[in-house]
């Protein structure tokens, strides 16, 4: 898992940073190229999102994980796009709220992003693998 974990981030975190930094150093339609491989990053990314249950599930190897994920979630790119920005945003507006209290708004959120919104994220994408692996 751990090794799958660090491929996914080479994969997905090292071209986007080349050019984040390129787009950094270099001029505003820099910032355009980055912008528009964004969308080629995103589009790996959610094709990839299931590699951990691969993993765990399926207990294979970790460029094996990365492939199982690839064709389990072929043809159901939008489907698991939308699940993942529903909980990101669900999460982001929770932690925000959270973090306007004052003083222990910060820690707290940290807190119920731990014991809550991450282990809902896993679970979702737990039902989601079983359901296109399994259907």
């Amino acid at each position: 898992m751990f090794v799958a974990s660090v491929l996914m981030g080479l994969i997905i975190g090292t071209p986007f940073l080349a050019f984040i930094l390129l787009a950094i150093l270099v001029s505003p339609i820099g910032i355009i190229g980055g912008l528009i491989w964004l969308l080629p990053m995103i589009y790996i990314g959610v094709r990839l999102s299931l590699y951990a249950q691969a993993c765990v599930i399926e207990d294979l190897r970790p460029v094996e994980c990365l492939k199982r994920s690839w064709r389990t979630t072929k043809g159901n790119f939008w489907r698991i796009f939308a699940i993942g920005l529903i909980l990101a945003m669900i999460g982001g507006i929770i932690s925000a709220a959270v973090n306007l209290i004052p003083v222990i708004g910060s820690t707290l959120g940290s807190l119920i992003t731990t014991l809550f919104i991450a282990p809902a994220t896993a679970i979702a994408f737990t039902l989601i693998y079983l359901s296109l692996a399994r259907g």
